[in-house]
């Protein structure tokens, strides 16, 4: 309950981009001391590897910026100048 309060208050104060990438960090934090504490208590398939990447990979991609997104892909013009669109 309290940490949903300082959840909501932390993206009050800053944008989705800052805090959901901390907040996937508790992912590492938490697999990390379930292995270290409870090794024959969790399972540690090759599902619970790979489901905690792919969460932390969409935590990173949530940090790029579309700039970089564009500097760094191979995408065709058409995209490009869509990808360029600002909403005012």
């Amino acid at each position: 309950m309290v940490s949903q309060m300082f959840r909501y208050l932390a993206l009050s104060v800053a944008p989705v981009t800052v805090v959901q990438p901390i907040q996937r960090l508790s992912l590492v934090f938490r697999f990390f001391f379930s292995w270290w504490m409870n090794p024959g208590h969790e399972v540690f398939g090759s599902r619970v590897w790979i489901s905690t990447i792919v969460s932390l990979l969409g935590a990173l991609a949530l940090t790029l910026t579309v700039d970089q997104i564009r500097d760094y892909l191979p995408l065709p013009d058409s995209l490009a100048a869509f990808l360029r669109v600002e909403w005012p």
